[in-house]
């Protein structure tokens, strides 16, 4: 028996049809949106930190590469005041200032280069001291030429050295109007490190010798190497195959050894075997012998 609805509920009905219409659309078109929308969003905030993480990198970058526009803001008796820093410097470093030449050049209407020919002397790493002081807070000069000339007699680290230098001012009233940008001593790691971190490095080359000298000492020290690498073993035999070996005899012990690359019989190792010879270490220094 077929019975129609009543008008109360015609209404449910269509109610019910409706809520189902609007879960359906929720969950089918809305719910993918917000979805989406928040991973987007994610990855907006993820490309924005990327993009002021290399904002800052360049600030760094930008301002330690600026350093001698913003080094000194004066505004009168720059030359008085370069002769001053220099001095300075070079006196913290034990440096003997024979002559100091300033110029000064003006840039435009808020900045001058003031210049300098400075010739000195002094201890080889003293005057390296003194090029780095001035390369650094509070100084910022920089270095266009650079000439050393050893000097003979008792301390043989004695130098005379020539250079020219320049550095630019900024006028006072032009540098109060503009913002402060940050130094490198504001950004951590944008800081060299200090003179003493380099000093060993300089004390352990010699800057004046010239490359043939330099090639016959290696060749001596390589002759000595050999020399007493043949006082403490003979190389007999080699043996090239998956695992090559060669045979020494212990001249000291008079012992025989069968040795493989790595292994080594006192202070001697083997580094490499080849056909005819073989490479060892000793003392130190890579030395070849020869069957």
């Amino acid at each position: 028996m077929r019975r129609s609805l009543s008008a109360r509920e015609r209404h449910i009905f269509i109610v019910c049809l409706v809520a189902v219409f609007f879960c359906a659309c929720y969950y089918s078109f809305v719910l993918p949106l917000r979805d989406k929308n928040d991973s987007i969003r994610e990855e907006i905030k993820f490309y924005w930190q990327q993009i002021s993480g290399y904002q800052e990198i360049l600030q760094t970058e930008k301002t330690y590469m600026e350093r001698p526009w913003r080094s000194s803001r004066m505004g009168t008796g720059d030359v008085s005041v370069a002769r001053s820093e220099i001095e300075e410097a070079a006196g913290q470093a034990g440096i003997q200032l024979k002559d100091v030449i300033p110029r000064e050049d003006r840039l435009s209407s808020f900045a001058r280069r003031v210049s300098a020919n400075l010739t000195l002397r002094g201890r080889f790493l003293d005057v390296m001291r003194f090029i780095y002081a001035l390369q650094q807070r509070p100084y910022w000069w920089g270095f266009s030429e650079a000439e050393f000339k050893k000097l003979t007699g008792d301390n043989e680290d004695l130098v005379a050295a020539h250079f020219v230098i320049d550095k630019v001012f900024l006028d006072a009233d032009w540098a109060a109007g503009h913002k402060h940008q940050r130094s490198p001593a504001e950004n951590p790691g944008s800081e060299p490190k200090p003179f003493e971190a380099y000093a060993q490095k300089i004390r352990q080359r010699d800057f004046f010798a010239l490359p043939q000298n330099k090639t016959e000492t290696g060749e001596r020290a390589a002759s000595e190497s050999l020399s007493g690498l043949r006082q403490r073993i003979k190389l007999i035999g080699i043996s090239l195959d998956e695992h090559s070996q060669v045979v020494v005899e212990d001249l000291k012990s008079r012992e025989i050894h069968f040795l493989s690359m790595g292994e080594s019989v006192g202070p001697v190792s083997v580094e490499e075997i080849l056909r005819d010879r073989a490479v060892f270490l000793y003392n130190n220094e890579r030395v070849e012998m020869r069957l």
